[in-house]
C-alpha cells in the first residue's frame, strides 16, 4: 500500500509539471522579465539628438546655427522607392521676428490655426500664389499662408565638393511620387530636409509675425521645390567654384523686408 501511494504522488508530480508547462499562466512569468532599451541600430528614437550619427551628414549644415541651433523632431524614409530621407525638425532662431509671445494682454501676436483661431481672424493678408489652381482647393479656407509659384533669389555658396547632381535628382524624382503634391510647415523656424547619397535638399518657413495672430503655417508644393533644387544643383557646383546654393524668398506677407521662407541645396 505504501508503495502504491509513493507512485500516485509521483505521478501527481509528474501531472504538475506537465500542467505548467502548458499553462497559459506560465508565459506571462518571461513577459514580465526587465524590458531591453537597446531599439538596434537601425531605429532612432523621435526627438533625438542631432548629432546622432545614423541621421543624414546635411543635418549638420541644415541650420545656421550649426548642431548646437538644431533641433531634430523625425527622420523616417521617404519616397516610393523609401532609398530617400526625410529628416524634420527646426532651428533656434535668434531674431524676434520668428518669435511670439502669448501674454493676456498681446493675444494679437498669438499662432492659433485651430478652427476657432482662424474664424476669429480678421483682414489676413495671403501671400500671391497658385495653389489653387495647380493642386485643388486643398489648405484653401485654412487661413495658411500658401507659397505655391512664390519667387526667390538664388546664390551659392563659395567652395567646392557640392553635391552630385544625379543625386539630387533622385530625390527630385520621388517628389513626383507623392499623391498630394502640396505640404504644409507648421510652426515658423520648421525644416523638411530631403537627402539621398551625397545631395540634401532643405526648405525652410521663415514666416515673421503678423500683428493680428494671422497664421504663420505655410503651404508649398513638391514641383516648385523640385524646380528650384534641380536649378541650384546644377549650377551651384564646383565648376562655379561652389558648394551648394540658396533660394531665398523674395519678399514677406505680413513683413515685405523678412523673406518668408528658403531653400538650401547641400552636399550631404
Amino acid at each position: 500500500m505504501m508503495k502504491t501511494m509513493m507512485m500516485v504522488s509521483v505521478q501527481l508530480s509528474l501531472l504538475f509539471l506537465l500542467f505548467l508547462s502548458w499553462s497559459p499562466f506560465s508565459s506571462p512569468l518571461v513577459v514580465l522579465a526587465r524590458p531591453t532599451t537597446n531599439l538596434g541600430s537601425s531605429l532612432v528614437r523621435r526627438g533625438y539628438d542631432p548629432a546622432d550619427p545614423r541621421l543624414p551628414p546635411a543635418v549638420n549644415t541644415v541650420c545656421p546655427g550649426g548642431l548646437n541651433a538644431t533641433t531634430v523632431d523625425d527622420s523616417t524614409s521617404f519616397g516610393a522607392d523609401g532609398d530617400v530621407t526625410l529628416t524634420i525638425g527646426s532651428c533656434q532662431s535668434s531674431t524676434t521676428n520668428t518669435t511670439t509671445t502669448t501674454t493676456a494682454s498681446s493675444s494679437s501676436t498669438t499662432n492659433d490655426d485651430s478652427p476657432s483661431g482662424l474664424s476669429s481672424r480678421q483682414f489676413c493678408r495671403t501671400a500671391p500664389n497658385d495653389c489653387v489652381r495647380r493642386f485643388g482647393t486643398i489648405f484653401q479656407s485654412s487661413g495658411f499662408v500658401q507659397k505655391c509659384g512664390a519667387t526667390c533669389n538664388s546664390a551659392c555658396y563659395p567652395g567646392s565638393g557640392g553635391p552630385d547632381p544625379n543625386d539630387c535628382e533622385h530625390i527630385i524624382a520621388a517628389f513626383a511620387t507623392e499623391q498630394a503634391q502640396l505640404f504644409k510647415l507648421e510652426i515658423v523656424t520648421k525644416y523638411f530636409l530631403f537627402t539621398y547619397k551625397s545631395c540634401g535638399i532643405g526648405i525652410h518657413n521663415t514666416i515673421a509675425a503678423s500683428t493680428n495672430g494671422c497664421s504663420r503655417t505655410m503651404v508649398y508644393d513638391y514641383v516648385d521645390l523640385g524646380a528650384v533644387a534641380r536649378y541650384l544643383a546644377w549650377n551651384c557646383q564646383g565648376a562655379q567654384g561652389a558648394k551648394g546654393g540658396r533660394c531665398t524668398g523674395t519678399t514677406g506677407v505680413y513683413i515685405p523686408q523678412v523673406p518668408d521662407f528658403y531653400i538650401d541645396v547641400y552636399p550631404n
